[in-house]
C-alpha cells in the first residue's frame, strides 16, 4: 500500500496494552486503512525507545535516564512547560515530513505552543 499522508500522534499513552494505548491503536488502524502512515510520539518512559508494529505504525518513546529525584522535578517542569515535548514534536515533523499532528490526552501547554508554532 502506498501511504499518502504522514500523521504524528502525540500524547501520554503507550503500546496497546492499556486502555489509552488500545484507543489510540484503534484510531491508528483506521488511519492506516485510509492511507496514513502514523508515528506515535509517546510522552512516557519505556524500556524500548522505538517499536515498529507494521510498515505504517511506529511508536517512539521519550525517556529520561536521570535519578529518581531529578526525574520527578523534571516531570513537573515538563508538565508545566512542555518544552522537551515541543522540541521532540518539531524534530519528528521535520524528520518524517509530518502532514498532521494529533494530540491525545495532553495538557494545554503543548497544544498552546503547537498552535503558536504552526
Amino acid at each position: 500500500m502506498s501511504y499518502t499522508h504522514n500523521v504524528l500522534y502525540v500524547g501520554r499513552f503507550g503500546l496497546p496494552e492499556t486502555a489509552a494505548g488500545i484507543r489510540v491503536f484503534n484510531n491508528i488502524k483506521i488511519l492506516s486503512a485510509i492511507g496514513c502512515q502514523t508515528h506515535c510520539l509517546c510522552l512516557i518512559n519505556n524500556k524500548q525507545k522505538y517499536v515498529k508494529i507494521s510498515d505504517c505504525i511506529h511508536y517512539h518513546f521519550i525517556s529520561t535516564d536521570t535519578s529518581k529525584r531529578i526525574n520527578k522535578l523534571y516531570n513537573i517542569i515538563e508538565l508545566l512547560s512542555a518544552s522537551n515535548a515541543l522540541n521532540k514534536v518539531k524534530a519528528y515533523v521535520k524528520e518524517y515530513s509530518i502532514d498532521t499532528i494529533v494530540l491525545y490526552n495532553d495538557l494545554l501547554m503543548l497544544a498552546w505552543k503547537l498552535l503558536k508554532w504552526s
